[in-house]
């Protein structure tokens, strides 16, 4: 039996490809397993970060409190600054929420599949009074699309719209 060098050559070479190809595999699920994990860090992070600044500032604690409990009785000036306490807020929760689903971010037990740190104080303010009426006057301008979805679908509202 005689041994072809060049047909040798060439199954050697596509042994090589397919062995190049399961390595690229396996690195890939690698660097998207490390991607979970770094982006659940740092929407995590973000949302460790907004509530420590909301604790660790009385004003803004102060405004958060009452204006959540009866956004009505703020004076026009702490309105706004609700408002735009509650904006960063979704705009947290929101990225959280665009990772999970595009698989960045574990998922847990919660409400449709919702990653657990996504829920708790965020949902309790939802459920206040005070900021259920400031999310029925709201602007709705520069809220992202999903999360008007997700908050009128929460507070058990038609979906309300992108502007208001």
């Amino acid at each position: 039996m005689k041994i072809d060098l060049g047909q040798t050559l060439a199954i050697l070479a596509n042994l090589a490809v397919v062995a190049g190809i399961i390595f690229l595999v396996v690195q890939i699920r690698e660097d998207r397993a490390y991607a979970i994990v770094e982006n659940t860090v740092i929407v995590g992070q973000g949302l460790a970060d907004w509530y420590i600044e909301v604790a660790h500032d009385e004003t803004r604690a102060d405004i958060l409190m009452r204006g959540s409990n009866d956004f009505e009785a703020l004076a026009p000036f702490e309105q706004y600054q609700f408002d735009l306490l509650m904006r960063s807020l979704i705009i947290e929760v929101e990225m959280g929420r665009i990772a999970r689903n595009f698989g960045v971010s574990p998922t847990g037990s919660g409400a449709q599949g919702e990653s657990l740190f996504l829920t708790g104080n965020y949902r309790r303010l939802l459920d206040l009074p005070g900021t259920q009426a400031w999310w029925a006057q709201a602007d709705r301008r520069a809220i992202p699309h999903g999360a008007i979805i997700y908050i009128d679908d929460y507070l058990g509202l038609e979906y309300s719209g992108a502007n208001r």
